[in-house]
Protein backbone atom coordinates (compact mmCIF):
# COMPACT_ATOMS: atom_id res chain seq x y z
CA UNK A 1 0.00 0.00 0.00
CA UNK A 2 1.55 3.45 -1.20
CA UNK A 3 2.04 5.99 1.42
CA UNK A 4 0.40 9.31 1.08
CA UNK A 5 2.03 12.61 3.14
CA UNK A 6 -0.92 15.10 3.97
CA UNK A 7 -0.60 19.10 5.23
CA UNK A 8 -3.14 21.70 5.42
CA UNK A 9 -5.63 23.51 7.75
CA UNK A 10 -8.54 22.72 9.68
CA UNK A 11 -10.21 21.63 5.88
CA UNK A 12 -7.74 18.71 6.01
CA UNK A 13 -7.60 18.42 9.90
CA UNK A 14 -11.14 18.90 10.53
CA UNK A 15 -12.77 21.67 12.43
CA UNK A 16 -13.39 21.02 16.65
CA UNK A 17 -17.50 20.58 16.31
CA UNK A 18 -16.71 17.69 13.52
CA UNK A 19 -13.71 16.30 15.28
CA UNK A 20 -15.91 16.60 18.78
CA UNK A 21 -18.50 14.16 17.21
CA UNK A 22 -15.68 11.55 15.73
CA UNK A 23 -16.46 12.87 12.29
CA UNK A 24 -13.83 11.42 9.40
CA UNK A 25 -12.19 14.22 7.67
CA UNK A 26 -10.98 13.30 3.95
CA UNK A 27 -7.75 12.01 4.85
CA UNK A 28 -9.02 9.53 7.18
CA UNK A 29 -11.42 8.10 3.70
CA UNK A 30 -8.03 7.89 2.07
CA UNK A 31 -7.17 5.24 4.61
CA UNK A 32 -9.30 3.07 2.88
CA UNK A 33 -6.46 2.80 -0.19
CA UNK A 34 -3.30 4.31 1.32
CA UNK A 35 -1.04 4.66 4.05
CA UNK A 36 -1.76 8.47 5.23
CA UNK A 37 0.78 10.95 7.23
CA UNK A 38 -1.52 13.82 8.12
CA UNK A 39 -0.17 16.88 9.80
CA UNK A 40 -2.42 19.61 8.92
CA UNK A 41 -3.00 22.22 11.85
CA UNK A 42 -6.16 23.95 12.62
CA UNK A 43 -5.35 27.54 11.28
CA UNK A 44 -2.90 26.30 10.19
CA UNK A 45 -1.22 28.37 7.12
CA UNK A 46 0.06 27.68 3.40
CA UNK A 47 3.91 29.18 4.50
CA UNK A 48 3.67 25.98 7.13
CA UNK A 49 1.91 23.55 5.04
CA UNK A 50 4.29 24.35 1.71
CA UNK A 51 7.47 24.44 4.55
CA UNK A 52 6.74 20.94 6.06
CA UNK A 53 5.98 19.10 2.43
CA UNK A 54 9.10 20.58 1.30
CA UNK A 55 10.97 19.16 4.93
CA UNK A 56 9.19 15.97 3.93
CA UNK A 57 10.28 15.69 0.48
CA UNK A 58 14.10 16.50 1.66
CA UNK A 59 14.20 13.60 3.78
CA UNK A 60 13.93 10.78 1.43
CA UNK A 61 17.11 9.04 0.71
CA UNK A 62 17.95 9.58 -2.44
CA UNK A 63 21.72 9.26 -4.64
CA UNK A 64 23.21 10.33 -7.56
CA UNK A 65 22.76 8.45 -10.56
CA UNK A 66 23.79 8.92 -14.26
CA UNK A 67 24.06 12.92 -12.92
CA UNK A 68 20.54 12.78 -11.44
CA UNK A 69 18.93 12.27 -7.96
CA UNK A 70 17.35 9.08 -7.73
CA UNK A 71 15.31 7.63 -4.57
CA UNK A 72 16.66 4.93 -2.71
CA UNK A 73 14.39 3.76 -0.24
CA UNK A 74 11.42 6.43 -0.08
CA UNK A 75 8.55 6.40 2.78
CA UNK A 76 6.57 8.69 0.56
CA UNK A 77 5.08 8.21 -2.57
CA UNK A 78 2.94 11.19 -2.94
CA UNK A 79 2.30 14.41 -1.05
CA UNK A 80 -0.63 16.65 -1.02
CA UNK A 81 -0.03 19.98 -0.14
CA UNK A 82 -3.18 22.14 0.77
CA UNK A 83 -3.00 25.92 0.89
CA UNK A 84 -5.01 28.09 3.47
CA UNK A 85 -6.02 31.86 3.88
CA UNK A 86 -2.90 33.74 2.49
CA UNK A 87 -3.14 36.05 5.41
CA UNK A 88 -2.45 33.55 7.78
CA UNK A 89 1.50 32.77 8.95
CA UNK A 90 4.14 31.73 11.07
CA UNK A 91 6.86 33.26 13.38
CA UNK A 92 10.25 31.20 14.56
CA UNK A 93 10.25 31.06 18.46
CA UNK A 94 14.35 30.59 19.61
CA UNK A 95 13.38 29.62 23.17
CA UNK A 96 11.15 27.19 21.56
CA UNK A 97 12.83 26.28 18.58
CA UNK A 98 9.87 26.32 16.76
CA UNK A 99 7.51 27.84 15.05
CA UNK A 100 4.44 29.69 16.26
CA UNK A 101 1.44 29.62 13.50
CA UNK A 102 -0.82 32.70 13.61
CA UNK A 103 -4.21 34.00 11.82
CA UNK A 104 -4.30 37.70 12.26
CA UNK A 105 -4.96 39.04 16.11
CA UNK A 106 -5.27 35.00 16.68
CA UNK A 107 -2.42 32.42 17.67
CA UNK A 108 -2.48 28.83 17.08
CA UNK A 109 -1.00 26.83 19.74
CA UNK A 110 -2.38 23.42 18.83
CA UNK A 111 0.91 21.68 18.09
CA UNK A 112 3.08 24.18 20.27
CA UNK A 113 1.47 23.11 23.92
CA UNK A 114 3.13 19.80 24.22
CA UNK A 115 6.49 21.90 24.09
CA UNK A 116 5.44 24.23 25.94
CA UNK A 117 4.37 21.74 28.58
CA UNK A 118 7.88 20.17 28.34
CA UNK A 119 9.70 24.07 28.97
CA UNK A 120 7.55 24.67 32.07
CA UNK A 121 5.05 27.07 30.63
CA UNK A 122 2.43 27.54 31.77
CA UNK A 123 -0.18 29.26 29.12
CA UNK A 124 -4.10 30.55 30.23
CA UNK A 125 -6.60 31.33 27.46
CA UNK A 126 -9.07 33.69 28.81
CA UNK A 127 -12.80 32.18 28.27
CA UNK A 128 -14.44 35.22 28.20
CA UNK A 129 -11.54 36.20 25.33
CA UNK A 130 -10.28 33.29 23.19
CA UNK A 131 -7.64 35.46 21.61
CA UNK A 132 -6.00 36.56 24.41
CA UNK A 133 -3.42 34.25 25.85
CA UNK A 134 -1.65 34.85 29.12
CA UNK A 135 0.85 33.36 31.57
CA UNK A 136 0.34 32.55 34.82
CA UNK A 137 1.64 36.15 35.87
CA UNK A 138 -0.84 37.82 33.06
CA UNK A 139 2.21 38.61 30.90
CA UNK A 140 0.21 37.99 27.31
CA UNK A 141 1.99 35.56 24.76
CA UNK A 142 3.15 38.64 22.80
CA UNK A 143 5.23 40.16 25.08
CA UNK A 144 6.58 36.63 26.91
CA UNK A 145 8.12 36.24 23.00
CA UNK A 146 8.61 39.58 22.31
CA UNK A 147 5.93 39.10 19.08
CA UNK A 148 4.16 42.13 18.86
CA UNK A 149 7.08 43.82 17.85
CA UNK A 150 7.28 40.56 14.60
CA UNK A 151 3.87 40.82 14.06
CA UNK A 152 3.68 44.44 13.23
CA UNK A 153 6.68 44.57 11.26
CA UNK A 154 5.09 41.49 9.15
CA UNK A 155 1.65 43.54 8.45
CA UNK A 156 3.87 46.95 7.56
CA UNK A 157 6.35 45.69 5.39
CA UNK A 158 4.99 43.17 4.00
CA UNK A 159 2.77 43.59 1.28
CA UNK A 160 0.31 41.31 -0.16
CA UNK A 161 1.94 40.72 -3.56
CA UNK A 162 5.08 39.83 -1.46
CA UNK A 163 3.12 36.93 0.16
CA UNK A 164 1.88 35.98 -3.19
CA UNK A 165 5.30 35.94 -4.51
CA UNK A 166 6.34 34.24 -1.14
CA UNK A 167 3.85 31.42 -1.89
CA UNK A 168 4.44 31.09 -5.35
CA UNK A 169 8.03 30.17 -4.56
CA UNK A 170 7.21 27.48 -2.17
CA UNK A 171 5.08 25.99 -4.56
CA UNK A 172 7.75 25.91 -6.99
CA UNK A 173 10.32 24.76 -4.73
CA UNK A 174 8.29 21.86 -3.85
CA UNK A 175 7.52 21.15 -7.48
CA UNK A 176 11.22 20.71 -8.00
CA UNK A 177 12.19 18.96 -4.83
CA UNK A 178 9.22 16.52 -5.33
CA UNK A 179 10.26 15.84 -9.19
CA UNK A 180 14.14 15.52 -7.63
CA UNK A 181 13.12 12.90 -5.61
CA UNK A 182 10.30 11.38 -7.27
CA UNK A 183 7.49 12.50 -5.00
CA UNK A 184 4.11 12.69 -6.87
CA UNK A 185 2.30 16.03 -5.89
CA UNK A 186 -1.09 17.29 -5.35
CA UNK A 187 -1.54 21.05 -4.72
CA UNK A 188 -5.04 22.06 -3.73
CA UNK A 189 -6.45 24.95 -1.64
CA UNK A 190 -9.15 25.93 0.64
CA UNK A 191 -10.43 28.23 -1.72
CA UNK A 192 -9.47 29.94 -4.88
CA UNK A 193 -8.35 32.80 -3.30
CA UNK A 194 -5.27 30.70 -1.87
CA UNK A 195 -3.77 29.57 -4.64
CA UNK A 196 -1.08 32.50 -4.87
CA UNK A 197 -1.42 35.10 -8.08
CA UNK A 198 -5.40 34.97 -7.45
CA UNK A 199 -6.57 38.16 -8.76
CA UNK A 200 -10.47 38.26 -8.63
CA UNK A 201 -11.28 36.83 -11.97
CA UNK A 202 -7.57 36.68 -13.07
CA UNK A 203 -6.49 33.88 -10.37
CA UNK A 204 -4.91 30.78 -11.90
CA UNK A 205 -7.30 28.24 -11.85
CA UNK A 206 -10.80 30.50 -13.16
CA UNK A 207 -10.48 32.08 -16.95
CA UNK A 208 -8.04 34.71 -17.15
CA UNK A 209 -3.74 34.94 -17.08
CA UNK A 210 -2.02 34.13 -13.66
CA UNK A 211 0.34 37.40 -12.23
CA UNK A 212 2.80 34.13 -11.31
CA UNK A 213 3.71 31.13 -12.51
CA UNK A 214 2.85 28.53 -10.27
CA UNK A 215 2.08 24.79 -10.63
CA UNK A 216 -1.09 23.07 -11.20
CA UNK A 217 -3.55 23.08 -8.83
CA UNK A 218 -6.66 20.90 -8.73
CA UNK A 219 -10.11 22.27 -7.63
CA UNK A 220 -10.39 24.43 -4.78
CA UNK A 221 -12.54 22.20 -1.75
CA UNK A 222 -15.12 25.49 -1.54
CA UNK A 223 -15.74 24.71 -5.85
CA UNK A 224 -16.27 20.85 -4.81
CA UNK A 225 -19.04 21.21 -1.60
CA UNK A 226 -21.49 23.41 -3.16
CA UNK A 227 -24.70 21.98 -1.56
CA UNK A 228 -25.94 23.29 1.71
CA UNK A 229 -26.06 20.26 3.08
CA UNK A 230 -22.46 19.67 3.06
CA UNK A 231 -21.24 22.10 4.89
CA UNK A 232 -21.20 22.73 8.71
CA UNK A 233 -23.61 25.46 9.28
CA UNK A 234 -25.04 28.86 7.95
CA UNK A 235 -22.27 30.57 10.00
CA UNK A 236 -19.41 27.98 9.45
CA UNK A 237 -18.13 27.27 5.73
CA UNK A 238 -16.45 24.05 6.93
CA UNK A 239 -17.35 21.17 5.12
CA UNK A 240 -19.27 18.53 7.35
CA UNK A 241 -19.38 14.84 6.91
CA UNK A 242 -21.04 15.01 3.67
CA UNK A 243 -18.54 17.53 2.72
CA UNK A 244 -15.18 15.87 3.42
CA UNK A 245 -16.84 12.70 1.65
CA UNK A 246 -17.18 14.13 -1.45
CA UNK A 247 -13.56 16.03 -1.39
CA UNK A 248 -12.14 12.84 -0.56
CA UNK A 249 -13.86 10.77 -3.82
CA UNK A 250 -12.62 13.60 -6.03
CA UNK A 251 -9.03 13.88 -4.36
CA UNK A 252 -8.72 10.01 -4.91
CA UNK A 253 -9.73 10.61 -8.23
CA UNK A 254 -7.22 12.99 -8.60
CA UNK A 255 -4.10 10.60 -7.13
CA UNK A 256 -5.02 7.94 -9.99
CA UNK A 257 -4.49 10.30 -12.50
CA UNK A 258 -0.87 11.38 -10.98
Amino acid sequence: MKNIYVNGCSFSKGHPPLLDRNGKVWPDHLKDDYNVINESLSGGSSVRSLRMCISKALEQNTTLKDGKMVVQDSSIDTIICQLSSPERGEIWINEMGDYLAYIPNRYVLEDMLPKLNKMGIGLIRDDNNPETITDQNGRPIEEIYNLKIVHHVRNELTTYDDIQLQLASLCNTLQIVCNAVGIKLLLCAMSDRCIPGWEGAGNPYKIGTPRLPIPYFVKPFSQIFVHPSMVESDTDAHPNEEGHRIIYRYILSELKRL
